[in-house]
């Protein structure tokens, strides 16, 4: 069962959404590989790495799940031309 603190009524794809569909998971998964390289402790990347996989399939097949459920082809089709987790970089040709 899932219960936001605020339920999602509009799927959002613009800002940050744009260039991957989970940008505040990779903030995170940033930050704390970020610290866990500072405190050179192989426990704690051991433990991140732990922590960051559950995270991951739990956003990959629970969230997006109850996002496809929701939104329907909208959510599909944000999905298919959105990446999960790694943006894409696009360049633009120089004319």
């Amino acid at each position: 069962m899932h219960l936001p603190l605020k339920p999602i009524k509009k799927l959002i794809v613009n800002g940050p959404y744009r260039f991957c569909r989970n940008p505040l998971i990779l903030g995170m998964i940033v930050y704390y590989f970020g610290l866990t390289v500072w405190f050179g402790s192989f426990y704690a990347l051991f433990l991140f790495s732990i922590f960051i996989a559950s995270f991951i399939l739990y956003m990959r097949y629970v969230k997006e799940g109850i996002l496809e459920d929701k939104f329907g082809d909208e959510y599909v089709k944000y999905r298919e031309k959105t990446p999960f987790l790694i943006p894409r970089l696009k360049f633009k040709d120089k004319k």
